[in-house]
């Protein structure tokens, strides 16, 4: 009898695990989490120079510049992901164990973010802008796959997610890595250039998109 017991309650237990651990409000408050994490990383590093005799170090004194650039940086690049997973989250009606995993890697790799820009800076060569741009390649393309599968599977979303919307998301999330790649090339080139270039061009591309969208909207109104 207590055998049967057993039998029936493991055959009422859900198959998949993580689904029911990890919902969408969870994973989306986790997002919040990474962000804030990534942040503290960079702010940890970001201590002034001293001050000898009244003169400030300069070796320090560029450490400080290096990583208050950092933190600049890694925050707008890793604001502009962190919209993104939230928009993806407005579509996600419950997340599968292979968005969940990808998910996690992606939260991963946001906090890596930090950490490569500093490298970038300090030995600043190609090899460090190399690395950062493969490593928001991988970003932007774990975004992609992610709403690829949501908009593939009608059952994951939340709400209806049109051709219009999934083309949208596809274009926004293909400039990041076109511009890390241009960032790559620029950096044989002029290192300093190299690594203001996606910086500055990623929000503004998508503001233009968006004034764009706006106007093209209010025209054809």
């Amino acid at each position: 009898m207590f055998d049967k017991l057993i039998i029936l309650d493991l055959r009422t237990q859900p198959s998949h695990l993580l689904p029911g651990l990890l919902t969408t409000e969870r994973l989306k408050s986790f997002s919040d989490s990474v962000l804030l994490v990534a942040i503290t990383i960079l702010a940890y590093n970001l201590v002034p120079p001293s001050v000898v005799n009244g003169q400030v170090n300069p070796d320090e004194m560029k450490d400080f510049f290096y990583n208050l650039y950092g933190l600049i940086s890694s925050f707008a690049v890793i604001s502009v992901f962190w919209v993104f997973s939230m928009y993806f989250f407005d579509y996600l009606k419950y997340p599968t164990e292979i968005i969940t995993l990808i998910l996690i890697a992606f939260f991963v790799l946001i906090l890596i973010t930090p950490i490569t820009t500093v490298a970038e800076l300090r030995y600043r060569n190609w090899e460090g802008v190399a690395a950062l741009s493969l490593l928001q390649i991988f970003n932007s393309m774990l975004l992609m796959l992610l709403w690829w599968i949501v908009g593939n599977r009608k059952n994951l979303q939340a709400k209806e997610l049109d051709n219009r919307t999934k083309k949208k998301m596809f274009i926004n999330l293909a400039i990041i890595p076109s511009l890390y790649v241009i960032s790559t090339g620029l950096s044989f080139l002029n290192f300093d250039v190299a690594v203001i270039f996606p910086v500055i061009m990623i929000p503004a591309l998508i503001l233009a998109a968006k004034v764009h969208h706006k106007y093209k909207r209010g025209s054809d109104n």
